[in-house]
């Protein structure tokens, strides 16, 4: 029985920790840079936790946040299928993820198995866009 006992903590000593899933793809737009500490990466900021916390309510969430030229477009997107918990998890992952992949890019998209995320300084609610 020990030994039983001990051989299974050896193997599970061995596995590798479960990680987060790293993003499927993302696009750092070149629409343009802001700079540290300015008005367009407070309200970027704003927009990013917005769209955390609340995205995973219903699942789906756009907003913007401050004023042109400053102006912050943002939208949450969960998969249909996606329950709550995992929803908030990859909405998360995602704002910490895309600052540092898009790091001051004023647009940037990025894509999880559960969920999207998109945020730009240009409008892109209820526009057709074909390429990216």
């Amino acid at each position: 029985m020990k030994s039983s006992l001990l051989i299974l903590l050896l193997l599970l000593s061995h596995l590798t920790p479960i990680t987060r899933a790293d993003p499927l793809y993302q696009i750092c737009q070149n629409l343009g840079n802001y700079t540290t500490n300015s008005t367009y990466q407070s309200n970027l900021n704003l927009l990013l936790h917005t769209l955390s916390s609340n995205g995973p309510i219903t699942g789906f969430l756009t907003d913007t946040e401050g004023s042109s030229p400053n102006q912050v477009f943002g939208r949450a997107l969960c998969r249909g299928d996606t329950i709550q918990s995992n929803c908030a998890s990859c909405l998360s992952n995602a704002v910490q993820d895309v600052v540092q992949l898009c790091p001051h890019q004023m647009s940037a998209i990025i894509w999880y198995d559960d969920c999207q995320l998109r945020y730009s300084n240009a409008t892109f609610f209820s526009k057709w866009e074909g390429d990216l």
